[in-house]
């Protein structure tokens, strides 16, 4: 999945989760792309933009569904880690 798809499936994901309020604005898509391709993201200080909600927003989705943010064979790699690990308090299976 490219980072176009994932981008898609994340700004979905804020609709399904979050479907009361408008939407999502130009910048605060843009800092969802950013944080879907980049693995740094800047966005500059201002007034009621939307900066908290969008980035509480995309930490929960970044914990829920780590395979939009990253390609799936390292979501796999880094569960197959976590489970050999035996980490019982992290264990979904």
């Amino acid at each position: 999945m490219n980072s176009l798809e994932r981008t898609r499936h994340v700004l979905a994901a804020f609709k399904h989760h979050w479907p009361a309020p408008p939407g999502l604005y130009n910048k605060q898509r843009e800092v969802v792309r950013s944080v879907v391709e980049n693995k740094e993201t800047v966005v500059v200080a201002g007034n009621q933009l939307g900066k908290d909600y969008v980035a509480g927003a995309i930490a929960l989705l970044f914990f829920l569904y780590p395979e939009m943010f990253f390609q799936p064979q390292y979501v796999k790699e880094v569960e197959r880690q976590r489970i050999a690990s035996g980490n019982p308090a992290l264990n979904v299976e």
